[in-house]
């Protein structure tokens, strides 16, 4: 601002002067007088625009607003695609938080500017000069800006003010909450996975020989190794599943339709009711020495010894198997059948006066029989889950032919409730009744021996695992027997599936997982608020500074030093800060252009 040229007098001190150079310089700014022509610069562009009105605040809001555009665009276009389709150098992230970052600082300026212009349009009435300070404090941050709304609780445009403070702050978290990328999972075509199935099995070694007790040999065919070691290992252990066949998937993720296979399922049965005592003359069931058996056994020799014999009191368990060429009574789809007699109470065989021994025993028979299972598996990350779903153990077994390679063979047939056919070959079920008959399920248990077990030529892995859990088992007894069993079956139905001479599969579906961008446009609504808002508040502060024609002076400092009138100023100077700070000032317009600050007393 450009001031009257002031005629100095030599008379006057340095402080006379000064005081009479403002008293001037501030009644031509108060009475709105011209400048001589010489004096008055012509003002810039520029300043026009940016330092004497709105045009400033105006262009960084119009920033703020493009910048929000632009991320309601980019979000738009970008929503729900795979991460794979962004190839900007910054992320998706870094992006956002560039774009939201100018946007806030944008925004921010014309509400600072809006809160500070309020202080000239709260003059237009007596108040105390220190309130300008509340202010310009207020267009610095939010905490100030609700401070002011306690001291200026009545106005609307000071909640307009801190609201869209408290908004522009938000902006920028909240636009980046809106982005996440998330797995979405994709399906490779059919087939991309499989799991061993066996509809049919034809699986013969060459033959083995094996001692007996009554110093023959047997030779028969045998079964498969890997179906022995299933056997052996059934027997032994106790976590058999079918999530032990492992699935082959692409991607490491695969999904199943349930599906079909032949399968081996176990039964027990009380058979106690039947058990018969063979005791020597003289015998009675109060002494050891007698031998026990039930009728199946009986009627068919087993391919080791026949009876359970108790010799001088020291055998509590045997294992006997049928030996059956023919075909089993209970149906052609039986692989063997076994029973196991043992006394539960072992401390009957050392008592001075014997129990009656056809008391104390238990007879169990247990078999082994073809079925159909019905699969449901999921792979992931590797790691196969397998479960069965359904077992069909009631199917219609028969004996039929059934030409393979040109060769007329005898196979046990079924069809399932999909009439879909399950066949085992009968030279195959018959090797299995030999193996399993003579090599798995025979054996005695003996708690006398040191070691707990007999280790002689009838001990065996049935012996073995059957007598832990019989008696040691948890539960114990039938239900001990049961679940080992099971295993067993579970054992061979696997190997069933991996060993096969005519194994297939069943397809599954690799997945996968594709990095997706996400976008929830609802955590936008706080930043499109924030630029609404400030824009109302804006509008609002420029129309009543107009309708009061109050020039946007802002944050302007230098006008409040021009606009204290002369006698208020030298007031002042008597008065400490806290003094200076109650005084009471209006804002006055004085002349056509001029303004100024008055006091007001009480």
């Amino acid at each position: 601002m450009a001031s009257i040229p002031l005629q100095e007098s030599p008379f006057l001190s340095a402080d006379e002067r000064e005081r009479e150079f403002h008293a001037r310089d501030t009644a031509r700014l108060s009475s709105g007088a011209p400048e001589a022509e010489s004096h008055s610069p012509k003002q810039s562009l520029y300043t026009r625009i940016f330092d004497e009105s709105w045009g400033f605040e105006v262009l960084l809001w119009f920033v703020a607003l493009l910048s929000l555009v632009v991320i309601l665009v980019i979000l738009g276009m970008f929503n729900g695609q795979p991460l794979q389709n962004w190839h900007s150098g910054l992320t998706v992230n870094t992006l956002l938080h560039v774009l939201s970052q100018i946007a806030q600082s944008a925004v921010f300026v014309p509400v600072a500017s809006s809160i500070s212009q309020l202080k000239w349009i709260w003059y237009d009435k007596r108040r105390a000069i220190g309130e300008m300070e509340d202010f310009d404090k207020a267009s610095r941050g939010l905490i100030d800006s609700l401070r002011l709304i306690m001291k200026r609780p009545k106005w609307i445009l000071v909640y307009l003010g801190a609201v869209s403070t408290s908004l522009i702050l938000l902006l920028g978290p909240f636009a980046q909450q809106s982005v996440s990328l998330l797995p979405i999972q994709r399906n490779e075509a059919p087939g991309s996975g499989y799991m061993l199935i066996s509809t049919q099995y034809q699986s013969v070694n060459s033959s083995q020989r094996l001692a007996a007790p009554n110093s023959l040999t047997l030779e028969f065919d045998t079964i498969a190794p890997q179906m022995q070691v299933a056997v052996t290992s059934g027997l032994l252990t106790t976590d058999a599943s079918p999530s032990d066949i492992k699935g082959t998937c692409q991607t490491g993720n695969c999904t199943f339709e349930d599906y079909s296979s032949l399968a081996i399922c176990s039964s027990v049965d009380d058979v106690t009711p039947t058990l018969i005592a063979h005791c020597p003359p003289g015998y009675s069931d109060t002494e050891p020495g007698c031998d026990y058996t039930v009728p199946d056994l009986q009627n068919n020799p087993t391919w080791r010894k026949d009876y359970f014999k108790t010799i001088e009191g020291s055998n509590a368990l045997w294992i006997g198997a049928s030996q059956v060429i023919g075909g089993f009574p209970s149906g052609p789809d039986t692989l063997v059948e076994f029973f196991v007699l043992y006394l539960p109470d072992v401390s009957v065989l050392t008592r001075d006066t014997k129990t009656n021994f056809t008391a104390s025993l238990v007879a169990f028979k247990g078999a082994l029989n073809l079925c159909v299972q019905t699969y449901r598996t999921n792979i992931t990350n590797g790691d196969t889950s397998t479960t069965v779903k359904e077992t069909q153990k009631n199917l219609n077994w028969q004996l039929v032919s059934k030409t393979q390679d040109k060769t007329s063979v005898q196979v046990i047939s079924a069809t399932d409730a999909k009439v879909k056919e399950y066949w085992m070959e009968q030279v195959t079920r018959d090797t299995f009744n030999r193996y399993l008959a003579a090599a798995a399920f025979f054996g005695e248990y003996s708690p006398a021996h040191p070691q707990g077990f007999n280790h002689n030529e009838s001990s065996s892995d049935a012996a073995r695992g059957l007598s832990d859990r019989l008696y040691n088992g948890n539960p114990k007894g039938m239900q001990g027997m049961s679940d080992l069993l099971a295993n067993v079956a579970t054992s061979m139905s696997n190997a069933l599936r991996t060993t096969s001479d005519h194994s297939e599969s069943a397809p599954g579906t690799a997945t996968y997982f594709e990095i997706h961008i996400s976008v929830n446009f609802r955590w936008l609504i706080i930043p499109i608020l924030s630029i609404v808002l400030a824009f109302v508040f804006l509008i609002a502060v420029i129309a009543e500074s107009r309708r009061k024609h109050i020039p946007a002076w802002k944050s302007d400092q230098i006008a409040v030093l021009f606009a204290i009138e002369p006698e208020m100023r030298a007031r002042m100077e008597r008065l400490d800060a806290a003094q200076v700070k109650d005084e009471l000032v209006v804002l006055e317009r004085k002349g056509p252009r001029g303004w100024q600050l008055r006091g007001s007393a009480e």
